[in-house]
């Protein structure tokens, strides 16, 4: 799905390696990177795989890091500090990497009706409903084919995830600024998590994907200077 559309978009310079498992097993690889100073993160992954693909892949350097997950809240090693954790550690995209969670899947991306969509704000999948969250994405989206996609859309479908971050912490219906978006990140990004947390205890989720976040991350002039249409909901 990134790499389709890294190309609809002309990302072209980056490279996408596949962990295959949940969020809770890559806290393992934070205990190691945390326990040891001259550990990476490319290194470690490095030393778990025997693929020559993969190898070749975490031999590289980059000047971004980022780690796209799922929350995943059914997982049998799911616990809300570890996820506090990860998020306080992989906390930058050119340092230790950028963790890019996605509630309750990467799905959520393009969960929305013809934008700008007024009802994303107060979009919520229950328990029933995360058990088939792929097959209910792919029934209500407006935006099923990527192909269809170009640099406008991707930028209309971050800004109503961007909006709904804002207002989930600030209960604002806005779209921040470029000041107020990293703020979102440094400061509230835990408290985000905890309000998810405590939904999933009331066996719902909210929707909301930071998984393309990656996009402003790289060029937040470009993205910031885009004339969007979606600038409140």
């Amino acid at each position: 799905m990134l790499k389709s559309i890294n190309r609809v978009i002309g990302f072209n310079e980056y490279d996408v390696y596949a962990y295959k498992t949940s969020i809770y097993e890559l806290y393992d690889v934070y205990e190691d990177l945390s326990n040891d100073d001259d550990l990476d993160l490319l290194l470690v992954l490095k030393e778990r795989t025997d693929d020559s693909d993969e190898r070749k892949v975490l031999s590289r350097r980059y000047a971004s890091i980022f780690l796209i997950f799922d929350f995943d809240p059914h997982h049998q090693k799911y616990k809300l500090s570890k996820i506090n954790e990860l998020i306080a550690f992989f906390d930058d995209s050119r340092m230790n990497g950028q963790l890019l969670l996605s509630f309750p899947m990467i799905e959520s991306h393009r969960h929305l009706s013809m934008m700008p969509d007024r009802n994303f704000l107060s979009l919520v999948v229950d328990d029933d409903d995360l058990r088939r969250y792929k097959q209910l994405v792919d029934r209500s989206s407006h935006y099923r084919d990527i192909q269809a996609y170009d640099y406008q859309i991707v930028s209309e479908m971050i800004a109503h995830h961007m909006i709904k971050f804002n207002h989930m912490i600030h209960g604002v219906s806005q779209m921040p600024d470029e000041k107020e978006y990293h703020d979102l990140f440094a400061n509230h990004y835990d408290r985000l998590v905890d309000i998810q947390h405590k939904a999933f205890a009331d066996n719902r989720l909210k929707v909301l994907s930071l998984a393309l976040f990656y996009i402003v991350d790289i060029k937040p002039k470009t993205f910031f200077n885009t004339r969007l249409h979606t600038m409140s909901l």
